[in-house]
């Protein structure tokens, strides 16, 4: 059953392709900047914060502005993932209605569509850490397989959240005040060395700090993530993908009638 839908779905890729382009278009279509925002925000935050961290509460990190964005340009890629995919079921119904279409090319095609927007800023600010950090050149290898793994998570995520938002329209609101609370339970502004040591096992039950940790090793540290860590964030992004898959499977049938 799993192969047939997955043979189903890359047959429609052409139709996942322009479902993300129209997203991507959608997001951005009556912004002068356009597709300039996804740089553009996370740069602005990371300013923001660096002054209030350095000049106001006096945190000793060298280059603490390149601290901050290696951590928090993937975590806004992740947070607007999913608010998207929460809400693409309900809010492209009508093409579950006029088109005969995997449905899970909705959610995917929602975190996709983000991921690209990622890749876009990350190419630019790429040159900013490799100027500080020349050493970063030979493990920037690794980030593909990072940016897989992180966007393997985050579709698994995804495709669980649309399908419980079809049934409860409040996931949107907890979303949201969720990832308030968790943004600050992810070492972004600050480093997990800096926790106690007695509160390090709430941030070890935190599926975003593996990857965080694994963009910040490579982009602002220049070195290799550990096996430990590159084997935790596998794991998770594997089990999130069958969670939120089989979740989607077996509930997607009942979706017309909610919607």
């Amino acid at each position: 059953m799993i192969r047939d839908r997955l043979k189903r779905l890359f047959s429609q890729r052409g139709v996942l392709k322009n479902i993300v382009l129209k997203e991507i278009k959608a997001k951005y279509s009556s912004s002068l900047l356009g597709i300039a925002w996804a740089l553009i925000t996370p740069l602005l935050i990371t300013i923001v914060v660096s002054f209030i961290f350095t000049k106001i509460m006096r945190m000793e990190i060298k280059h603490f502005p390149l601290f901050v964005l290696s951590a928090i340009f993937p975590w806004m890629c992740f947070s607007a993932s999913l608010f998207d995919a929460a809400n693409s079921i309900v809010k492209n119904s009508h093409l579950l209605n006029q088109f005969v279409i995997s449905r899970e090319i909705l959610p995917i095609a929602a975190v996709l569509a983000n991921f690209v927007n990622f890749s876009f800023g990350l190419v630019v600010i790429l040159p900013i850490f490799m100027v500080f950090k020349i050493q970063i050149m030979p493990v920037l290898l690794l980030l593909p397989f990072v940016i897989f793994l992180h966007l393997i998570f985050t579709v698994g995520i995804g495709l669980f959240l649309s399908c419980v938002n079809v049934f409860f329209r409040d996931v949107i609101n907890l979303l949201e005040v969720s990832l308030m609370f968790w943004i600050w339970m992810t070492p972004i502004f600050y480093s997990i060395d800096m926790v106690p040591l007695n509160f390090r096992w709430i941030f070890a039950l935190n599926p975003m700090t593996s990857y965080i940790a694994m963009y910040r090793n490579i982009l602002f540290e220049a070195k290799i993530p550990s096996i430990g860590m590159i084997f935790i964030a596998s794991g998770m992004s594997l089990s999130a993908l069958i969670v939120g898959y089989v979740t989607f499977t077996k509930y997607e049938g009942s979706f017309l009638k909610k919607i």
